[in-house]
């Protein structure tokens, strides 16, 4: 039966790499995965409605001056990492 919920959150892994992804979107999504696999208390679902970009002027700046996306990697990693405790815990 895990195998099952480790291949949906495998797939949300991938869909992190996407072109054109969306945070929101895909946290919501995700948080459904979750809660449906380990219920709505789960310490790793506080953790998704925590994730979010950081707007701050400063950084937008900085990203912008230096031509690129990378801030955004933090948040995807920290994601990943998520998903994959709840991966680890499943196996």
């Amino acid at each position: 039966m895990a195998e099952k919920e480790i291949a949906l959150l495998k797939g949300q892994i991938i869909r992190l790499d996407e072109i054109h992804f969306d945070l929101e979107a895909w946290k919501n999504q995700s948080i459904i995965f979750l809660e449906r696999i380990f219920g709505k208390d789960s310490l790793k679902i506080k953790m998704l409605k925590e994730l979010h970009y950081d707007y701050s002027s400063w950084n937008l700046r900085d990203t912008a001056a230096a031509g690129n996306t990378r801030d955004l990697a933090p948040v995807r990693a920290q994601a990943k990492e998520i998903l994959q405790a709840a991966i680890n815990e499943l196996d």
